[in-house]
């Protein structure tokens, strides 16, 4: 049988839930809130400290993902599109810039190094 909400409140506040109200701006300013079956609860202390926990894990992997891994997203964004890439390697072989000596000084080069420098990995 489905229980109404007041039926469901009823049982949460037995189980020693405190119950939060519908409307946000009438919460506590700072405590955290779930849904159990469409009843608003302010978190419990071991909830709360699950949750921050989970939050400094986050925090932990978005550090190390910006200081190790970002600047492969930076560098990606920031080269010449695969079309243009191919375009100024053709040109420097077409006009016989791609030897030894002069493959360096094409714009498919330096187009490329600049963005590398621009990201460089950590």
């Amino acid at each position: 049988m489905v229980k109404t909400i007041e039926e469901r409140t009823a049982e949460l506040i037995a189980d020693g839930r405190e119950i939060a109200p519908t409307n946000p701006t009438d919460r506590e300013e700072g405590r955290r809130v779930s849904s159990i079956d469409g009843v608003h609860v302010y978190f419990t202390k071991a909830e709360e400290t699950a949750r921050d926990a989970e939050e400094a894990a986050f925090a932990a992997e978005r550090a190390d993902y910006v200081a190790n891994h970002k600047y492969k997203d930076d560098r990606s964004s920031s080269y010449p599109t695969i079309g243009d890439q191919l375009d100024m390697l053709w040109h420097a072989i077409d006009s016989g810039d791609w030897t030894a000596a002069k493959v360096k000084t094409t714009d498919f080069y330096t187009k490329i190094k600049a963005v590398k420098d621009d990201n460089p990995k950590p």
